[in-house]
């Protein structure tokens, strides 16, 4: 393999697969030798792999075709066609689906299991890149590089998008009272149930706070000008 990226482990076979970029496939190992005993080829270049339990392929994401190939043990059973540039891959035992970020038509793809057909299209934020399933709660969570948001997937509905807010830079004289403003983040539930939850680092600069969680807004009082970066968290204590 001259390059290598995303790998799995395929337990119906013992086998491991990993990404092959420069030939445009996937790489097979046997789990005994430790030999490649076998190169896939695909259509386009692979980024992303994921093991589905319910069926016993593996699933490759193409990022320049805009195609998920289903692999058996040694060659492409089927390839879905997607939305553009597919990015991550992941499964959800919970349905059994196939979750797929498509980073440049800033959707999902659902796949079901059974018929390896898509049953949704879930249109999130600007550039989703990566995504993950929560087993405690049974959601997936998608980041959204281009719009600096998480969305929180039930099944195939978005239930809540949480956007954290920080404000704008601010500079101060010395002694005087700086407030960290959060109130400016936002989400698309009216829950009470699902209320946000604030988390206030600092990250750079002389200590002047330690983590603080559960507060909207902040003050502080700076004794010299310095500069000083924060980093804020929202969460919700429904969905985390």
């Amino acid at each position: 393999m001259s390059s290598s990226g995303e790998i799995v482990y395929n337990p119906t076979n013992k086998a491991i697969y990993v990404t092959n970029p420069p030939l445009k496939g996937v790489s097979v190992i046997n789990g005994y030798t430790n030999n490649v005993i076998k190169i896939i080829i695909l259509n386009d270049i692979p980024h992303s792999l994921v093991y589905n339990p319910n069926n016993g392929y593996i699933y490759a994401a193409e990022r320049n075709s805009g195609d998920i190939s289903m692999i058996g043990s040694s060659k492409v059973i089927e390839t879905i066609k997607v939305g553009s540039y597919p990015l991550d891959l992941g499964y959800n035992p919970g349905n059994k689906h196939i979750y797929q970020t498509n980073l440049y038509s800033d959707d999902v793809s659902v796949i079901s299991s059974s018929t390896n057909k898509i049953v949704k299209t879930l249109t999130v934020g600007a550039i989703p890149s990566d995504l993950e399933y929560n087993p405690s709660n049974k959601y997936i969570y998608v980041a959204n590089t281009g719009s600096d948001d998480v969305l929180v997937i039930s099944s195939s509905t978005i239930i809540i998008r949480v956007a954290a807010n920080a404000g704008s830079n601010l500079r101060v004289d010395s002694c005087a009272l700086v407030r960290l403003d959060g109130s400016s983040s936002s989400d698309n539930s009216n829950s009470s149930e699902s209320m946000p939850r604030y988390q206030w680092t600092q990250t750079e600069g002389p200590r002047v706070l330690e983590m603080i969680r559960h507060l909207q807004m902040r003050h502080l009082q700076l004794s010299e000008q310095v500069d000083i970066t924060f980093n804020l968290i929202v969460t919700h204590r429904g969905y985390n």
